[in-house]
């Protein structure tokens, strides 16, 4: 079977080949320049007139139906790739129990300056963190939504258009 993969991080959509059947936003290896890097399956294709690699390794990490499209109407809408539109979801985790609890992948470690901004928006109900383009005002946020999910709460992030 043949599929085309959005290889995540970078600009790309290209086919590989797997024996294994996979669903559309299964996130897989695959071998690129002779490194392996990430990639989300985008949707199953026919044979190409072309010789193909093989997808290396399937993940148990997916993206959501939901997520998918969304990301492509976002794809659509901004004239972004698809790679980059689906770099603003979090995949989920196949559950291997019932359970309802959601893991949150993260290796972020916030600075100290970004630790203070956290505490600063944990002591006050309405907050607006203000700073220079990538000095990690998301990061914050997100570190704060990790702790508001882990409570059972919700949290929604709204970000304007630039």
């Amino acid at each position: 079977m043949y599929y085309e993969v959005a290889i995540l991080g970078r600009p790309l959509l290209l086919t590989y080949r797997s024996d294994e059947l996979l669903e559309p936003g299964r996130i897989c290896r695959v071998t690129l320049a002779n490194r392996s890097v990430e990639a989300a399956v985008v949707r199953r294709v026919e044979e190409p007139q072309f010789a193909c690699s093989d997808i290396e390794d399937v993940s148990e990490y997916f993206f959501l139906p939901w997520q998918l499209e969304v990301a492509r109407f976002i794809a659509l809408y901004y004239v972004v790739t698809l790679s980059e539109a689906l770099g603003l979801f979090v995949p989920s985790r196949k559950r291997r129990s019932q359970g309802t609890q959601m893991e949150i992948r993260s290796d972020r470690t916030l600075t100290p300056q970004q630790l203070e901004a956290l505490t600063f928006i944990q002591n006050h109900p309405v907050s607006l963190l203000f700073g220079a383009t990538g000095s990690g005002k998301t990061e914050i946020y997100i570190e704060y939504f990790k702790q508001i999910l882990s409570q059972g709460k919700e949290a929604i992030f709204l970000m304007p258009e630039i």
